[in-house]
């Protein structure tokens, strides 16, 4: 009886919950979400990692596709961190939906897992043939992005898919929105448009929730043109390290030929 009663002096102090709806290389998303904070909050949820992983033995795969991943969408992404210095300033609390991207490794099955570190393992060394056999380089670095986007979007997607409860990537999302309610007026849950629906559908119906929208479309003429300087400086990062992965491993060839 106590613990009905909590919950519902819990429910009853909540005023607000704005689900923020992003793309996640959109300046007007940011500038949006930049504004809700500023109107005052006492909690802030970000979809992302609040530290850098602390990866399972075994998964140095994982730990270099999420490397290679951030050299190019580091500088694609927009950095959410000015929302969290707007609501440390307000002393809010700031709630990241995961501890760190290893979890993405942790919560997915058996087959996920080692599907995602086989297409790592095939792909990436192939990057490297193609631009050593065929001169190729483009094309190889091509390949060598897509070694961290496909296995990372295999495990994003079976982590969103899935339903058993908790392990489900909205119902983790949810909780983290009800338990920065517990203590809060008004909540900002900023996470991709993608996650939105699934993790309103996923809240008590005693909230309030606010739904806001993307700023504009992902293919929209405004949103392309953000893209053009980031998506040239990203890819000439990796194409640099590429060349220089594709030096080392033809080197290591030729030295393992001269010593056999």
């Amino acid at each position: 009886m106590e613990g009905i009663y909590k919950i519902f002096q819990v429910f009853a102090l909540i005023m607000d919950v704005v689900l923020k709806g992003e793309i996640h290389t959109s300046r007007g998303d940011l500038n949006e979400e930049r504004e809700l904070v500023r109107e005052g909050i006492d909690a802030l949820v970000l979809e992302g990692k609040g530290s850098d992983a602390d990866y399972e033995r075994g998964g140095s795969w994982f730990s270099a596709t999420s490397w290679i991943f951030g050299l190019v969408m580091s500088n694609i992404y927009t950095d959410n961190r000015i929302l969290e210095d707007l609501a440390l300033a307000q002393d809010a609390s700031v709630i990241h939906t995961r501890e760190s991207n290893a979890d993405l490794v942790r919560n997915a099955g058996g087959f996920a897992k080692w599907t995602a570190a086989l297409l790592f393992y095939v792909l990436f060394p192939l990057s490297l043939i193609i631009g050593i056999v065929t001169g190729q380089t483009v094309t190889g670095a091509l390949v060598l992005l897509l070694s961290s986007l496909v296995p990372l979007l295999l495990l994003r997607v079976y982590n969103m898919r899935r339903s058993e409860g908790g392990e489900n990537t909205d119902q983790r999302m949810a909780d983290k929105i009800v338990e920065a309610a517990e203590d809060s007026e008004r909540v900002v849950a900023v996470m991709g448009q993608a996650h939105v629906d699934g993790v309103k559908d996923r809240l008590p119906e005693d909230l309030n929730i606010d739904e806001r929208g993307v700023a504009y479309p992902i293919w929209s003429r405004m949103h392309l043109e953000e893209l053009i300087t980031p998506v040239f400086t990203g890819f000439s990062v990796l194409f640099v390290f590429y060349l220089v992965s594709m030096n080392l491993y033809s080197f290591m060839i030729q030295l393992v030929a001269q010593v056999g």
